[in-house]
């Protein structure tokens, strides 16, 4: 697949092709064109916007990277964004009732004249929707863009979700915290602002960069503290972000400053190697670094797609597309061919059956049938797509990675490693979802030669990975 980014004047690409191996082949490529191919965030021109599309593409071909299916990463001025907190007792079902009704209140406008999906994530007692809503006549002009160039556009996604993919990993799991994704560029500084939940939906920032470079940042930040917003961390990247020393930057801004090669280094280590480059270069994260949180975003997220409600922009016809419960509609069938089974072999019978005289009948004994016992099914595991986290937290260093090697030895690949908030664990903990509850017998029994007892945690199923082990000092 093509991820490919749009912005005002530039084309940015990565091309991850699968290979045999079930790594990637991987290539990144820009080109900056002299004309506007975005105005606010909207197609300018078709023709224009197409043709800069492949001429960009044109440095594929002779990797032989060049395919068909574009995943696009938007600016994220391309889409209203609405956030609000979820009422306590609301329904599941009248959760996309409530969501039209606030989209209506706050941007005048109905959702039904736009593509839209949200997101929700739960801290404590509290639940936060997130929804980017992309407008279906803009809509309809990306389909023809990529329509004029054979090419088919088979997903979408804000940039400000591939930025908070990027950190996500580094937050607590309980506490809430606001943060300011920086981009330093030669000429000027581009910032977006988020909390534990996702984007916050602020105004993003755009500070020129001058000899104090970092005395506009901090006149903004005091700005938001005046409004009793607090930034605990600042995230920097940027093509120009290796040149800051974190200390001095720290201080300056009066943030705690964490660079983003180094949070790429700690915790995302595992898809860089799943996108090698040729001569063992490197990925390129400042530069390219909206497309590679979509990449780990769409990696973690197989079924997530923008474009699940979409249209026919031949015959500009609204055609919605239902994701019907496949299992429901077989067992019905299933059921309802058996029964009409049963009752024509029984109507049959019926009809072969020869006059019975009843007073001829002899009294006999029916013995009594032996019940069958129905075997309890077994649970097959698929190791390959059940997505772990291990997290040391017991301060001595390598444990995460001994755990992950034990872990694969048992089957399991997709293993990510990191270190736990703190260093004091002192019992191994077990984090599972609710819906995924035989993976804790599974792991207890891979991992009980190496300690007594755990601690069992229920995960909230909206987390990345189905298992977190936070490694504690008992384990050995």
């Amino acid at each position: 697949m093509i991820y490919l980014s749009l912005s005002k004047n530039a084309v940015h690409i990565l091309a991850a092709k699968k290979t045999l191996l079930n790594q990637f082949q991987s290539v990144v490529y820009s080109k900056e064109f002299g004309t506007n191919l975005l105005e606010k965030g909207k197609v300018t021109n078709i023709d224009v916007v197409a043709s800069a599309i492949k001429e960009t593409l044109l440095g594929l071909e002779e990797k032989k990277m060049l395919e068909k299916e574009i995943f696009l990463i938007l600016p994220q001025e391309s889409f209203l964004t609405l956030r609000t907190v979820v009422p306590p007792d609301i329904a599941p079902s009248a959760v996309e009732a409530f969501l039209k009704d606030k989209f209506q209140a706050t941007f005048r406008l109905s959702l039904d004249d736009f593509q839209y999906i949200y997101f929700s994530k739960s801290i404590n007692d509290e639940t936060v929707l997130i929804l980017y809503a992309y407008p279906m006549l803009e809509l309809e002009k990306l389909y023809s863009t990529f329509n004029l160039i054979n090419l088919k556009l088979v997903n979408l996604l804000p940039e400000t979700v591939g930025y908070f993919t990027l950190f996500e990993k580094t937050l607590s799991l309980t506490k809430k915290e606001n943060f300011i994704y920086l981009k330093f560029y030669p000429s000027y500084f581009q910032a977006f602002l988020f909390d534990s939940f996702g984007y916050l939906g602020e105004p993003d920032w755009y500070l020129p960069v001058i000899e104090e470079q970092e005395k506009p940042i901090r006149e903004k930040i005091l700005e938001y503290e005046s409004k009793n917003i607090k930034f605990h961390r600042l995230i920097l990247s940027g093509p120009k972000a290796d040149e800051v020393r974190q200390d001095i930057f720290t201080k300056s801004v009066g943030v705690w400053t964490n660079p983003l090669r180094k949070i790429i280094v700690n915790f995302y280590q595992d898809y860089l190697k799943m996108l090698p480059f040729d001569n063992n270069q490197t990925f390129p994260v400042l530069n390219y670094d909206h497309l590679l949180g979509a990449f780990i975003f769409v990696f973690n997220n197989k079924d997530f797609n923008f474009l699940k409600k979409t249209f026919d922009y031949q015959s500009k016809q609204k055609v919605i597309y239902f994701n019907l419960p496949k299992k429901e509609i077989l067992i019905f069938l299933g059921s309802f061919l058996l029964a009409f089974v049963i009752f024509s072999f029984l109507f049959n019978e019926r009809k072969q059956l020869p006059s019975i005289n009843l007073f001829s009948l002899k009294s006999t004994t029916t013995p009594t049938p032996t019940p069958t016992l129905t075997p309890t099914p077994t649970i097959i595991i698929k190791k390959e797509e059940i997505k772990i986290k291990v997290l040391n937290g017991s301060g001595v260093a390598g444990k995460a990675g001994e755990v992950k090697k034990i872990l694969e030895k048992a089957g399991y690949s997709q293993i990510l490693t990191g270190n736990a908030e703190e260093f004091n664990f002192k019992i191994t903990e077990i984090h599972v979802k609710k819906s995924k509850t035989y993976l804790k017998t599974e792991i207890k029994k891979i991992l009980t030669d190496y300690t007594s007892s755990f601690k069992e945690v229920f995960l909230d199923e909206q987390e990345n990975s189905d298992v977190i082990i936070i490694i504690g000092t008992d384990f050995k």
